[in-house]
């Protein structure tokens, strides 16, 4: 079984502000950020994150 990933982001109070990704198994996709200061990466096996 594969595992869930999960990307939240969070505000300079650390309010939580959108849960970006929540799938399970393999992910590849876009998402835009919005204006976050921090970033939740749950996840199983290896992972990249690219800012563009």
């Amino acid at each position: 079984m594969d595992g869930q990933v999960l990307v939240v982001s969070f505000d300079a109070t650390g309010r939580r502000l959108d849960l970006l990704v929540n799938d399970i198994g393999t992910y590849t996709g876009t998402v835009r950020l919005p204006d976050a200061l921090a970033l939740e990466i749950n996840a199983d096996g290896r992972w990249t994150l690219t800012a563009q």
